[in-house]
């Protein structure tokens, strides 16, 4: 309580405080990856979740079958981190399957996903109008800043159009406050927003699925009553996957697919940019702090170096396509 006080100074912003507390942070993370070959399987499921601490979690696959007339790989792997104002998200997945009269098929996919729930209360200094139970307004923004690649090739020769390979990349978010503010204001007192898109190649033919907003910076107006928290939950995910299924009468059948899902830069608040009275008067000194004393004031949209293991993702993926290439000069 101490960090608050100090902060908020005012008699006026210490009655905020003491009228009611906000919730302690959670953060969790999840990440499952799967591969598998002809007659190989392999798969990793992994979640962590804490209070008031950042969490990281990574999980990878490969398998590598070689036969007579096929050869099938599958690789796959997954970065997740759920911290302050911020959730970070990576996939990467790597199939090949070339195959001559052969009936099999190599797949792999990742998945992980972050969660963020807090609740914050605005606090103000100077304020003789925002007083215990008066509502206001906030303005406030987020962004969303990733993409997604397939990196798809593939050729069919002769068969009976059994064979198949399709790549897809999916990434989607939700973000929910909540301020308990009475209904039948001008502004929400509680918002649902929607974001995401899945692209997809199938065997050549691309696709794609918006579902609400895409990436870049977004802002909203909320009402909220001074003294309540605002509680925010925010979840992300993202996804790539690969297939490629030989029927077994193709005189030649090759597939390569390379699907990445990054947003490791990144689904981020960025801040409250305004602060309004009952009467709509703007407010010019106001914080929005959590039990931790964390300010939602202020944007985390500044990105930190990269965590080691998110290098070495990305550098693997690379890596593995490289060596893929190379064998596939090789044989033939």
């Amino acid at each position: 309580m101490s960090v608050r006080c100090a902060l908020l100074a005012s008699p006026a912003a210490l009655s905020l405080l003491m009228a009611s507390t906000a919730q302690a942070a959670i953060y969790s993370v999840t990440s499952t990856s799967l591969a598998t070959t002809f007659h190989e399987s392999r798969h990793s499921d992994l979640s962590i979740a804490t209070d008031n601490a950042a969490v990281t979690v990574s999980s990878g696959q490969m398998t590598d079958e070689p036969g007579a007339n096929y050869y099938s790989l599958g690789q796959t792997s997954g970065w997740a981190s759920a911290g302050p104002g911020r959730l970070q998200l990576y996939t990467d997945t790597l199939v090949q399957h070339d195959a001559t009269l052969a009936i099999g098929a190599a797949r792999a996919s990742s998945g992980v996903s972050a969660l963020l729930d807090d609740s914050f209360i605005i606090g103000t200094q100077g304020c003789a109008s925002c007083t215990l139970g008066s509502v206001g307004t906030m303005r406030f923004s987020f962004s969303i800043s990733g993409s997604g690649s397939l990196a798809t090739s593939g050729s069919i020769v002769g068969g009976s159009g059994l064979g198949s390979y399709r790549a897809s990349s999916d990434w989607s978010t939700y973000l929910n406050l909540d301020s308990g503010a009475p209904a039948g204001l001008a502004e929400p007192s509680s918002l649902s927003i929607a974001g995401g898109l899945s692209l997809e190649n199938n065997t050549g033919l691309p696709g794609s699925t918006a579902n609400g907003l895409g990436t870049g910076l977004h802002s909203f107006t909320l009402s909220f009553v001074y003294g309540t928290p605002i509680t925010l939950s925010w979840t992300a995910y993202a996804g790539s996957a690969g297939e490629a299924l030989s029927g077994g009468d193709e005189t030649a059948f090759n597939a390569l697919l390379h699907p990445v899902t990054d947003f490791s830069q990144t689904f981020a608040w960025a801040g409250i940019t305004s602060v309004t009275d009952a009467t709509g008067q703007a407010v010019a000194q106001y914080s929005a702090l959590n039990e931790d004393g964390l300010d939602y004031v202020q944007s985390f949209t500044t990105a930190p170096v990269p965590e080691p293991r998110a290098w070495l993702l990305m550098g693997a993926g690379l890596l593995a396509l490289t060596v893929l290439q190379r064998r596939r000069s090789a044989r033939s």
